[in-house]
């Protein structure tokens, strides 16, 4: 098995490197999406109803399904700002052309809004009087530097919220909000000194001094970073981020102990906080709490993060910290593996591999692992109760595919054949074959997935089967040499007999390529 140790060091560097903003100081809310508004027509003699849609919602409709649809956004935003929504008319716009710089029209009615919003602003600013002290065109490029940054658009966020500061210095939202969209450019530095100068103006803001931290973090000013952090939790104590990000800070300047009180002392804000249960379980492996950390990564498991299932599959299987359980183990690393955890796969991998290659290990230890292959598979019946009393000792896939459930079947079949269930593996070799007539088409890839894993493990039907579709060209091109390559060395019937027909379907594809292409004649 991959060795725990080296998988916990990489998994708590891959913790630290992740951080990320979660808030900017002061941001506002994201604006609502309407929906589709069905109005009736008034009924009428042998005529159907006419359904009118709302066609702002529509445009969403169509930007949602592809948001690099320039034309939407060009449409939408001429639609916004001529009804009056200058705001969110200039953001369609911008995008409009981010997406088509060369789009004439969009940048004509881009320079149309823009000239519309400031000039009302400017009037209402002139009507408030000079000495009114009220920064409207500065509270309207920090409305706008928002509306770009929820829109994801950070570069053209930092234009419009340094003319917000430009015209007024001391607007401690223009500057978080600023720092904001820097740190998610990568201007790490730029983005600490917005956050220090938003913090100059405004101190007693703990959000301001976490969102300081976590750029500090960045640079791996890590002393600089605790700092901050304990007066963040001076300031707001239940600031759940400040906490954690403390035990990650603490870890890092190699203060286990005051990691693993971090990270309490976040549970105690939110016990349901699943990254400070892995990080602390992580701590208590470190300090040999085995029991105490088999707990917290259970904790985290079923709130579904992988890593922590990759974790307490391991203690499943070696029994540090809680009762060796292998069906328990395959359970949990096959979660961590469906959501794409490597170091989960390959444990499995290694378990099929011993289970259906004994040579390599004990007779043993294969029966145990089938065995626990067995129980794993039986537990998932469990998860249908209405298959109850359905061929419990068969596959669950099988049932709900003759109950006419295919698209639940598919992925339960893959679970199962992964678990080296025969059945399951037979009626995925149907499915890939055949489909299903009017429902499934032939050559699922996620069923072509399943056997190209599992023959790069080395197991023999899988391998097989791999070696047909090769041959075949069965939802991929023919590769008659990659199908020999899988076969080589296989003493079964089938095996050989694929084998000895890969010749004439070689010569098959060839007299095809003949006819399709016909050598061209000569002019003598």
């Amino acid at each position: 098995m991959i060795s725990t140790k080296t998988s916990l060091v990489l998994l708590l560097a891959t913790s630290v490197a992740s951080i990320s903003l979660s808030h900017a100081a002061g941001l506002g809310a994201e604006t609502p999406i309407s929906g589709t508004l069905l109005n009736e027509a008034p009924p009428a003699e042998a005529v159907l109803p006419e359904v009118k849609t709302d066609p702002l919602a529509e445009l969403r409709e169509a930007i949602r399904l592809n948001p690099n649809h320039a034309d939407a956004h060009f449409t939408l935003g001429v639609e916004l700002y001529t009804s009056g929504d200058v705001a969110g008319g200039i953001v369609e716009l911008r995008e409009a052309v981010r997406l088509k710089p060369h789009h004439a029209d969009a940048r004509y009615h881009l320079a149309k809004a823009l000239l519309i919003q400031r000039d009302a602003l400017t009037l209402t600013e002139k009507n408030r009087g000079a000495g009114s002290g009220e920064p409207v065109l500065a509270e309207a490029y920090v409305e706008l530097g928002k509306s770009l940054i929820a829109a994801g658009n950070f570069t053209e966020a930092v234009m419009e919220l340094r003319e917000a500061i430009r015209l007024e210095p001391s607007f401690v939202e223009a500057h978080a909000s600023l720092a904001f969209a820097l740190f998610n450019m990568g201007d790490i530095d730029s983005a600490i000194e917005e956050y220090q100068t938003a913090l100059r103006l405004q101190p007693e803001t703990g959000q301001a001094r976490l969102n300081l931290a976590t750029a500090l973090m960045a640079k791996h000013d890590w002393a600089a970073a605790r700092t901050q952090l304990q007066e963040a939790l001076r300031l707001q104590p239940d600031l759940i981020q400040a906490q954690y990000n403390l035990g990650v800070v603490a870890y890092t300047m190699g203060d286990v102990a005051g990691a693993i009180a971090a990270y309490r002392k976040a549970l105690r804000i939110d016990a349901a906080y699943a990254e400070a249960h892995y990080n602390l379980g992580l701590m208590l492996k470190l300090t040999k709490q085995e029991t105490e950390a088999v707990q917290e990564f259970h904790a985290a498991a079923l709130a579904g993060l992988p890593k922590a299932q990759y974790f307490l599959g391991a203690a499943y299987a070696s029994g540090l910290g809680v009762e060796k359980n292998l069906p328990a183990a395959i359970k949990f690393w096959s979660l961590a593996a469906e959501q794409g955890m490597h170091q989960a796969r390959e444990e499995l991998a290694q378990l099929r591999r011993t289970a259906l290659l004994p040579a390599r290990q004990s007779v043993g230890d294969s029966r145990v692992l089938l065995t626990a292959f067995q129980d794993f598979r039986s537990k998932i019946w469990d998860e249908f109760p209405e298959l109850q009393g359905k061929a419990a000792g068969g596959s669950a896939g099988v049932a709900l595919l003759q109950q006419g459930e295919w698209q639940e079947a598919i992925p339960v079949l893959i679970r199962e054949g992964y678990a080296l269930s025969e059945p399951a593996q037979s009626q995925l070799q149907t499915l890939y074959e055949e489909g299903i007539k009017g429902q499934m088409a032939p050559y699922d890839p996620r069923i072509f997935a399943y056997f190209k894993t599992t023959a790069a493990e080395g197991l023999p039907r899988p391998r097989v089967m791999l070696a047909r579709i090769y041959a075949k060209g069965w939802g991929v091109p023919q590769d008659f040499d990659k199908a020999a390559g899988l076969l080589k060395g296989s003493e079964d019937e089938e095996s050989i007999r694929l084998l000895q027909e890969i010749p004439t379907l070689r010569q098959e594809a060839q007299h095809a390529a003949t006819k399709s292409h016909p050598p061209s004649s000569t002019t003598p």
